[in-house]
């Protein structure tokens, strides 16, 4: 099994919904943060869209919430609506110091990466990251791809300037198959779900699915998993829904954030694992991937 007991090696786990939903800070909490402290696996976060120093910056910030201190990322860009107290300021120390030890040893590392990088340079990116690096040998390596669809390329004065999909499925998949890898490999694959494609006849929405995401077959063929990301108000039926339609893949996870997006602290996430029995449907609420 995915859940309970960490990514098992040579798996593809799709992540998967609407923008803004949560998905890197799903990976980031759920997944990354979660398998480092933990265990002793390796992680890479590879990021198209947002910036190496904030994923650092949201991950120091998930670690803080670990302690239910509740410093979110909506307070801190906004240089906060509260001073900083002593216990925060000493638990974002720690938790800086730690990711920078990480970084140095090479556990965790996020790479800005070009969506035009193939599958031959992210091979080879790869192997140069731990080349020379023992203590990576036989370790768990998690790749995190944020994201593997590019939906629009951005112009001048920051209007979608045309439709741009660009799609990493040969990357993923050399990333599985190549025999030269410094170590076991699970790969996290994220993924924009787009709105226009879920809703139905009447307008209502549905739960995301894999084939929402801009068209992509990748986890329709590669995927041993999928996460889908989702606001619960904005879905109606859903276990009719989610039983009838998407019955095919197992196992199979919803994750729902409990309260809004902008005022859930990191963390705040509720998770439930759907097995399929026959029209059976079986739910269990779950912690983190790496218990």
């Amino acid at each position: 099994m995915l859940l309970g007991r960490g990514l098992r090696a040579n798996t593809l786990t799709f992540v998967y919904g609407p923008e803004k939903t949560g998905k890197t800070t799903f990976a980031l909490d759920r997944i990354a943060m979660s398998a480092l402290i933990n265990t002793d696996a390796w992680v890479l976060f590879f990021s198209l869209e947002i910036p190496a120093p904030m994923i650092y910056a949201r991950a120091m910030l998930n670690m803080v919430n670990r302690r239910n201190l509740g410093i979110t990322i909506e307070r801190w860009e906004s240089r906060h609506d509260r001073p900083l107290l002593d216990d925060d300021r000493q638990a974002l120390a720690e938790a800086w110091t730690q990711l920078q030890q990480w970084q140095r040893q090479g556990r965790f590392l996020v790479i800005d990466t070009p969506p035009e990088m193939s599958p031959e340079s992210f091979a080879a990116l790869l192997e140069n990251l731990y080349k020379g690096k023992r203590e990576a040998k036989g370790k768990m390596l998690i790749i995190i791809y944020d994201h593997i669809l590019q939906s629009k390329v951005v112009g001048k004065g920051g209007f979608p300037e045309r439709n741009k999909n660009i799609v990493i499925e040969e990357t993923v998949r050399t990333l599985i198959e190549t025999k030269k890898r410094p170590s076991p490999i699970a790969i996290v694959a994220l993924g924009h779900a787009n709105r226009d494609f879920i809703r139905d006849r009447a307008g209502e929405y549905m739960m995301p699915e894999p084939h929402h995401v801009y068209g992509s077959s990748m986890p329709a063929v590669s995927a041993d998993a999928a996460i889908a990301l989702f606001n619960p108000k904005t879905v109606r039926g859903l276990p009719m829904h989610f039983g009838v339609e998407v019955s095919t893949m197992e196992p199979y996870i919803v994750a729902r954030r409990v309260l809004s997006r902008y005022d859930a602290p990191f963390g705040e996430t509720e998770a439930v694992f759907y097995r399929f029995h026959g029209s059976e449907v079986r739910m269990s609420p779950i912690d983190n991937l790496f218990l």
